[in-house]
């Protein structure tokens, strides 16, 4: 099915957990805020970090499952023989919101929702076509918009 050679393997894997409503949060306000038609952008990955923490800051009390959280992998760029870090947006050793706004960058990263491109000396986050046009129709829903699905109005 060609549907499946366009999307990460796993991309659906956020949505099977008791987090899935902050996840689809995430995702929507991410297409909203960068990747919509009438606002594209490519963000860097520190714009796409601070989002993500507003989006869990005021939604917090989505965050129903305790998951093991991820570490923010390195950024996707190199300066000579050094890697280069910096300190993720909000990733203070006690700052629940900023380790959790990580974890869902780094987990939106590993299920295939956003790949990092290296540019220059930043790192610039990117949503694959496939799925973005799933992130459109997860807006849409969030939105009640009316489908026309086989001529039934839903």
């Amino acid at each position: 099915m060609p549907l499946f050679g366009r999307l990460h393997d796993d991309i659906f894997l956020l949505f099977s957990g008791s987090n899935r409503q902050l996840y689809a949060c995430v995702i929507g306000a991410l297409y909203r805020e960068f990747y919509s038609g009438s606002s594209f952008a490519s963000p860097f990955r520190q714009d796409v970090l601070l989002h993500i923490a507003e989006t869990v800051r005021g939604n917090a009390a989505l965050w129903a499952d305790e998951e093991v959280l991820a570490e923010l992998p390195p950024p996707a760029r190199r300066l000579g023989r050094h890697r280069i870090r910096r300190q993720a947006a909000g990733s203070r050793a006690g700052d629940p919101v900023g380790q959790r706004s990580n974890h869902v960058y780094a987990r939106l990263l590993a299920t295939g929702w956003l790949v990092e491109e290296p540019f220059g000396f930043n790192t610039q986050v990117e949503m694959p076509p496939a799925a973005m046009a799933l992130a459109e129709q997860l807006v849409a829903i969030e939105a009640g918009l009316s489908q026309l699905f086989a001529g039934v109005v839903a």
